[in-house]
C-alpha cells in the first residue's frame, strides 16, 4: 500500500474523468505533488492549468477519491495513520476555523509522508496563509511525534517537518486562492482576472 487518502463529503465530489493509475504508480503520489510540479515547471507568471479555483478544489478531491478507491488497505501502519490524520484534521479545523476536506500520505511499508487538505471560508491573504501554515505545521508535527499508536510505524522519528504537506484553498474571491506547504516551501496561487485560471505567483521558504 503506497498511498492512502480519506476524503470527506464524497457525495459532493465532481466525478471528473481521471486517467487510471496502477497501484505502483500511486506510491509517493499526492494531490499537492501535482501543484508543486506545475508550479516549478512554469515561471511565476504562468497560469496553472485549471479554469477556476473551484475546479482546482474539485480536482484535488477527485484525485483523492481515485487514490482512495485504488488503495484501501488493512495494514496496521495505514490504519494508525488514518486515525491520526482524522484526529489532526478535526483539531486544526476547529482551532483555525477551516474545513477539513481530506488527508493522505506516502506509506509503502512505514509512514513516510503525511498530508492534510483544508478549505477556508475567509478571503485569503499571503500573511494569513503563511501564519496559519506555519503554526498548523508546528502543531501537527508535535502531535505526530506524541502519538503512541503511530510512532512505531514512522520511518523517521522525530517526524521531519519537511515530510508534512498542508493544502488550504480559499474559494472566496481574494488575493490568493490556494496556499500549500510542500517540503520546506509554501506556494501561493491566485486567480488570473483575465483568464479566470489559477497561477502560482509566489513561493517562499517555510522558516
Amino acid at each position: 500500500m503506497g498511498f492512502t487518502t480519506v476524503v470527506r463529503d464524497r457525495k459532493k465530489i465532481n466525478a471528473t474523468p481521471i486517467e487510471e493509475k496502477s497501484r505502483s504508480d500511486l506510491e509517493d503520489f499526492s494531490a499537492a505533488d501535482i501543484s508543486v510540479h506545475l508550479c516549478k515547471e512554469k515561471s511565476s507568471r504562468d497560469e496553472w492549468n485549471f479554469p477556476s479555483r473551484g475546479v482546482a478544489v474539485i480536482f484535488l478531491r477527485s484525485v483523492s477519491l481515485l487514490l482512495l478507491l485504488a488503495g484501501c488497505s488493512s495494514e496496521p501502519h495505514v490504519r494508525a495513520a488514518d486515525r491520526l490524520l482524522e484526529r489532526l484534521g478535526r483539531d486544526i479545523q476547529d482551532e483555525f476555523s477551516l474545513r477539513f476536506i481530506g488527508s493522505g500520505g506516502s506509506m509503502p511499508e512505514t509512514i513516510d509522508e503525511l498530508e492534510l487538505l483544508f478549505s477556508s471560508g475567509r478571503e485569503g491573504t499571503v500573511d494569513e496563509a503563511r501564519a496559519v501554515q506555519r503554526l498548523a505545521a508546528q502543531k501537527i508535527v508535535e502531535a505526530i511525534n506524541r502519538d503512541e499508536e503511530a510512532r512505531p510505524y514512522l520511518k523517521q522519528f522525530p517526524f521531519p517537518p519537511d515530510n508534512l504537506s498542508i493544502s488550504i484553498s480559499y474559494p472566496r474571491s481574494g488575493p490568493i486562492a490556494l496556499a500549500f506547504k510542500k517540503g520546506n516551501e509554501i506556494f501561493y496561487y491566485r486567480t488570473n482576472p483575465e483568464s479566470g485560471r489559477l497561477e502560482c505567483f509566489f513561493s517562499e521558504t517555510n522558516l
